[in-house]
């Protein structure tokens, strides 16, 4: 096979991938819409369909970002499926014997959601980017950044929710703070690893406490998912810490 024919293979080949994921995730959001038609009623608020049409088109939303190259979206779309993966296998797990609807939805979500994921795979992870060319600790950099962007879209879902249904909106300030740790370590900043960090150890004091607002089964997921977070950036902030003694060292005066 000529290096043209195999460059033309590996484009279909990579197109069929992306279309997989991309239906994947549209099957997720159509799934999602007929459950929330079957099971509302038009007493809603506008505020709260905006809220619950917002939410079950995100999926499909990661399908359209998997066509661009912007890196920052491609980890976005791994994050919005990594949320619903996660989400779909809390409520399969907690679906009471008799509601096997409800059981039925997530595992429907953890399907289409792990299909997403395995077929995008690494595509598009490997482009390059202006703001984000680390000289190490790339994967676990691109590791960090999904599962942050996972947690934060899962909890600002949960605390928008909050605060439209229940009127209690102490997870957004927090959602907050966890989007500004993306955005630094988007832009590999050492603040950025710092924030997420912090927001990360906030989120599980503050949850073992139950100050947060945060329903009982989701507690100890996000709290799991936070410890994950904290484990993962572990040696690049040994390493950080380690180029800034020996870069003191050396200025320091001598004798």
């Amino acid at each position: 096979m000529t290096r043209g024919g195999a460059a033309i293979t590996t484009s279909r080949v990579t197109n069929l991938r992306k279309g997989l994921a991309s239906v994947a995730a549209l099957l997720l959001t159509t799934l999602l819409l007929r459950r929330i038609v079957n099971v509302t009623h038009s007493a809603h608020a506008a505020s709260e369909w905006a809220f619950m049409l917002a939410m079950i088109a995100a999926p499909a939303f990661g399908g359209g970002l998997i066509w661009t190259r912007k890196l920052a979206l491609q980890l976005l779309a791994r994050g919005i499926w990594w949320s619903f993966s996660l989400m779909g296998g809390l409520i399969s797990i907690l679906a009471d014997g008799g509601d096997g609807w409800s059981r039925s939805i997530g595992l429907a979500m953890v399907a289409c959601g792990g299909v997403a994921l395995l077929a995008a795979g690494r595509l598009g992870l490997d482009a390059s980017d202006r703001r984000f060319q680390p000289v190490a600790f790339r994967r676990t950099l691109l590791l960090a950044l999904v599962l942050a962007m996972a947690d934060t879209g899962a909890l600002l879902w949960v605390g928008l929710g909050d605060a439209i249904f229940e009127g209690h909106a102490t997870l957004l300030p927090l959602v907050a703070c966890m989007i500004v740790g993306v955005i630094g370590l988007l832009r590999l900043r050492t603040w950025g690893l710092i924030v997420s960090m912090g927001s990360n150890l906030a989120l599980v004091t503050l949850a073992s406490c139950n100050v947060l607002f945060l329903p009982h089964p989701l507690r100890p997921v996000f709290i799991g998912t936070a410890l994950l977070q904290l484990i993962v950036p572990l040696p690049m902030l040994v390493s950080i810490v380690k180029t800034h003694l020996s870069r003191s060292g050396r200025r320091a005066p001598t004798d």
